[in-house]
């Protein structure tokens, strides 16, 4: 028990031999602090070694100069009719509305009385946004579709159709005219010219 209380002494004890060999206890901290300062310091620099050796540093990916920039967006020129389209599919019109307002204005064709601006409706600034958002039917008449129609006038029309969310309707004559009866008659423009329309649409 005596060995145990000489390996471990109270500050007081400590303060008394300190005194006793002659030594103050100024003098005997000092190399104390020194050594914790030390210590402190040198805990420091290998905790900041360890943290900063193992760190992999990025090295920015080089970029070719002058390479071409892609889009999936067509581009479109100054005076361009037709609304821009994406790959998205655009959702299916609303045919719900009653009543259901449908819209026939009649392209100019050959022997009939026709609207001169009518490929104006389909662009993009045509003046009838108000008016167009209470239409759910667009109809296009199956001989201008068939026949008078340029490629370019089909697609504009059906492209601005479908921006102004539109159902397309058209009018077909589906019945094949007998030899002696229909020739001319409305309704009798036959299943060839039905499928010339279905055609041209799909193209």
């Amino acid at each position: 028990m005596a060995k145990l209380k000489d390996r471990f002494i109270g500050p007081m004890m400590l303060r008394r031999r300190l005194i006793d060999a002659g030594t103050t206890v100024s003098d005997s901290v000092r190399p104390l602090q020194t050594w914790r300062r030390l210590a402190l310091l040198a805990a420091s620099a290998s905790l900041v070694a360890a943290c900063t050796g193992n760190v992999p540093i990025a090295t920015p990916t080089p970029t070719v100069a002058g390479a071409p920039a892609t889009s999936t967006l067509p581009s479109a020129s100054a005076g361009d009719s037709l609304p821009a389209t994406t790959d998205a599919p655009a959702p299916p019109p609303d045919l719900s509305a009653r009543p259901l307002t449908w819209f026939a204005p009649l392209p100019p064709m050959p022997g009939r009385t026709g609207s001169t601006d009518f490929m104006d409706q389909f662009a993009v600034e045509a003046p009838w946004t108000m008016a167009g958002s209470h239409v759910q039917v667009f109809k296009l008449y199956g001989e201008w579709v068939a026949y008078h129609a340029t490629a370019q006038q089909l697609q504009a029309a059906i492209a601005g159709i479908s921006a102004r969310h539109m159902a397309l309707a058209v009018e077909v004559g589906p019945l094949d005219p007998p030899a002696d009866c229909g020739i001319g008659v409305e309704s009798f423009a036959g299943v060839a010219e039905g499928r010339r329309i279905a055609e041209r649409i799909r193209a």
